[in-house]
């Protein structure tokens, strides 16, 4: 019996050790991404990875938008706060709407864009680019 507790105590410990020690959310660096129809802005957003930072997605149009993410939030560790507000890897703007989803990004390219197929079509996404910190500083990494 005290083998088997054992044995379970080590095996749902293993996931929490796993993601690290709890990123200091408070510190993010802010990122602004503006949501029109038809495109982002920035186009391309350059982020360092282990870096808390705080995306605030702001619609700037008249009309209801999707934005649909879930490579980059799946590769991410996102503060359970923001996490609660994206759904399949996504999340809606309403007309005007601004949200602030805090991410601890992890390297790598990732596509963001519409969650609307014609739109995207249309040219309605946008790359994340996350570099170690060393490249994003304009620092030489040998």
């Amino acid at each position: 019996m005290r083998r088997l507790l054992a044995l379970l105590l080590v095996l749902f410990a293993v996931p929490v050790a796993a993601q690290g020690p709890e990123p200091e959310w408070r510190l993010a660096r802010e990122e602004q991404v503006l949501v029109r129809v038809g495109r982002f802005e920035p186009a391309v957003l350059r982020l360092e990875s282990g870096q808390p930072t705080r995306l605030v997605f702001r619609n700037s149009s008249n009309v209801r938008l999707s934005i649909s993410a879930d490579p980059f939030f799946a590769a991410s560790r996102v503060h359970p706060r923001d996490a609660q507000g994206i759904h399949r890897g996504g999340f809606t703007l309403g007309p005007g709407e601004v949200r602030s989803i805090t991410v601890v990004p992890y390297q790598g390219v990732y596509s963001i864009g519409s969650g609307s197929w014609f739109r995207r079509r249309l040219g309605m996404r946008a790359r994340v680019i996350v570099e170690s910190p060393q490249r994003t500083s304009g620092q030489r990494v040998d």
